[in-house]
């Protein structure tokens, strides 16, 4: 019969190398207090576009391919009575900054590569830190 053994005195792996025993195991998260966002707004161009139908269709064509890769909405903001232009936007949020400005530039290039339907003019992303020590 095998004595039980101490799991804090056992070796692990970290991404493929083997860690010394008593070793501290990495932390999974950058900071359990805190939360990060990031919001983005893009402003899309359709010049050929010479009424709201007409517009209607590549923008909502990219609102559906978006919303069912990505898990989350793209909100038309401003732009709902031009022919020519909207500003769609979304947000991601998770508990490490790396991760939530990856998937947010990996949603970008959803948007960026609907170039053959309209066309990206200005995006902005920004990752902010929210502090959830309050809440506790």
């Amino acid at each position: 019969m095998k004595a039980p053994c101490d799991k804090g005195l056992r070796s692990f792996r970290v991404r493929g190398r083997k860690m010394p025993q008593g070793a501290a195991a990495p932390r999974r998260y950058d900071d359990p207090m805190k939360a990060f966002v990031a919001t983005c707004a893009i402003r899309v161009e359709i010049p050929w576009s010479t009424s709201l139908k007409e517009k209607r269709a590549p923008i909502r064509s990219l609102v559906d391919r978006f919303r069912h890769r990505h898990k989350t909405p793209l909100i038309r903001l401003h732009g709902a009575e031009s022919h020519t232009w909207e500003v769609l936007g979304f947000t991601i949020i998770g508990s490490e900054a790396w991760r939530v400005e990856k998937e947010a530039r990996k949603a970008i290039g959803t948007v960026e590569a609907a170039e053959s339907e309209l066309s990206v003019v200005r995006t902005e992303l920004n990752v902010d830190e929210i502090d959830l020590g309050r809440l506790e």
